[in-house]
Formats: structure tokens, sequence, C-alpha cells
């Protein structure tokens, strides 16, 4: 008496059609991966049609179609994917995972330049919670702004899209005042975003960093600056430079870099060093270098380069500033 499997001349064809199709996407870019989620549905009209037949095609009584628990686990396993994979793709769980399988990741910028005429005279900038962010100083008339951004896309195409779509810069104008704002993208396929600024010399400045690194590179500053924030803060001075540098806490904080740091009344700077064996001594601090201040109450320190003409105030909510003179 002979039997028939169901499932044999289905699984049969859907192994030539995959090997068929996979071998055609080793010479072209044929999406397989997207013709397969969305054609998957076929093999149930296949492994129905291949029931009604033998059963319409073998009515003897020497034969007859066997379903054994292998084949009954096989169905139950092939309906339980299909359902899953319906599911996945009303959730959009199918799309991301063949925009994460076929995406190729990027790291692309993008660059642009504000003139600002001659009465513009000062600049703030607000950068709330990005990854990092560099100022630096130079001698032209305009600001030069750069964005750069690691992300994932299926084409290069749409990720100078994405990354111009999530690394916008928004500028506003009053009076002598130019108003920047950095928005940071926080979309899941754009990651690592990061800006560069070029300022000139000659603008005053207030910068809003906030949680966001900050790290800045000045030439020979000829107007006031005004820093606040909490993240981490790195400035390097050009040599000979004319300023009184302030800097404001409401807690504990460690200045680090080469400055001589003094009180505002002109007094080395008092510090204590940490704890280690005994009570803590007071001594002060005569020399260059990373002087810590463990006092609760807010900190008011300074450093005068040259004949301090111009300011920088930093008011930082975090712990450590790093200030650093090139020789």
């Amino acid at each position: 008496m002979r039997q028939w499997r169901v499932g044999t001349f289905s699984m049969g064809l859907l192994l030539l059609c995959t090997g068929i199709g996979l071998l055609y996407a080793q010479f072209q870019p044929a999406p397989v991966v997207s013709s397969i989620l969305k054609w998957w549905p076929v093999i149930f009209i296949i492994l129905g049609v291949e029931v009604l037949l033998q059963s319409y095609l073998m009515k003897d009584e020497e034969s007859k179609i066997k379903y054994d628990l292998l084949s009954i686990f096989i169905i139950f396993f092939i309906v339980i994917t299909g359902m899953g994979l319906q599911v996945a793709g009303k959730v959009g769980l199918s799309s991301y995972i063949q925009e994460n399988i076929t995406s190729k990741q990027y790291s692309l910028q993008t660059n642009q330049e504000i003139a600002l005429g001659k009465n513009i005279q000062k600049v703030v900038i607000e950068a709330e919670n990005g990854p990092h962010l560099k100022v630096r100083t130079g001698t032209g008339d305009s600001l030069q702004c750069n964005a750069r951004a690691s992300i994932r896309a299926q084409s290069e195409a749409q990720a100078q899209q994405v990354l111009q779509e999530n690394t916008q810069l928004n500028t506003r104008r009053d009076g002598n005042t130019l108003y920047l704002n950095l928005r940071f993208s926080t979309a899941n396929n754009c990651y690592g975003t990061a800006y560069s600024l070029i300022l000139p010399e000659r603008l005053a400045v207030e910068l809003e960093h906030q949680d966001t690194p900050l790290q800045i590179t000045t030439g020979q500053i000829t107007k006031d600056w005004l820093i606040r924030g909490n993240g981490d803060l790195d400035i390097t001075l050009a040599p000979q430079s004319n300023l009184t540098v302030y800097a404001l806490s409401p807690r504990p904080l460690s200045l680090k870099g080469n400055l001589n740091w003094t009180t505002p009344d002109g007094q080395p700077l008092k510090v204590k060093l940490p704890e280690v064996d005994g009570p803590q001594e007071e001594y002060q601090e005569t020399t260059r270098g990373n002087q810590t201040i463990n006092k609760e109450e807010a900190i008011q320190a300074q450093a005068k380069l040259g004949s301090g003409r111009y300011k920088m105030t930093i008011i930082h909510q975090g712990r450590v500033i790093s200030v650093n003179q090139l020789p």
C-alpha cells in the first residue's frame, strides 16, 4: 500500500524556489528578505493544494495520505511561524528587521556658514543634552557650523536626508545679538551627533551647554564670554591672552589646568588635601597644577592672564573645570 506524507511536495517546491531566489541574489541586488516577508503565506496555499490533490487523486483503498506525529509537528510549527510573521508585520517588527539587515552605516557631516555682518556683536548659543560640542575662534567675520553623525540607512542619499532632518541649526536675530540653538538628534538610526563651531574673535559669547561635554579653543579674545552648564568643560586659551577667568560653582569643585587660581581679593586659593590617614590639613597652593576645593559653600575663584582686560566667566554646576593656557 502506497503512503503519501503530507508536505513532501510543498517542502520540495519551497526549497527549490528559495534556492533559486538566493542564487539570483548572489548576482543581482534583489531584496530577497523583503520578498520572503511579503510572500510567506504562499506556503499555506501550496500545502493546501497538495492535500486536496492527493485526496482527490488517491481515492483507492491501496493509497492513503498519512499524517504522522512529525508531519503534524511540522505543520503546527509552520502555522505558528506564519502567525508570528503576520503579527510582526502588523506591529512593524518585520520592517525594522528588514531595514537593519539591508541598511549600512554611514559617517557623514554637513557644513553651514552664516554671514554675520558688522551689526552682530554678540552670539548666544544653546546646546542641550548632546554628546559633544567643540567651539573655536577665528579671524573671519562669519560663523561656521559643522555637524557630523553616524547613520544607518538604505543608501547614502537617505543618510544625507536623515542628517539634514536631525542636525538643524536654528538661528534668530535680535538687534545686535544672534541666537543659535543646536538640536541634537534623538532618532534611533542617527547617533553620535556632534557639532563644531567657529566663531569670530570679535564677538561677545554667551554659551549654555547643560550636560553637553564642551571643548573650547580660543584665539585672542577681544570681548567678554559667559559659559554656563554642568557637563565636562575643557578650555584651551591662546598665549598672551588678555583675560580674567572667573569660576563660580555652588558645590565642591576641582579646577584643573595650569592657571594660578586666586580668591576674588587676589589671595592664593585655599584648598584641602583629600583625607588619607588622619584629618585633612589646609594649605595654600602656590604652584601651577590641579587645585581641588573641598568646601560646601559656593566657590569663587579667578585667574588673571596678561592685564586681564576681558572677562571669561564660568558658572559651573558640575565638579571639574579644566583650563589651560598655551605657552
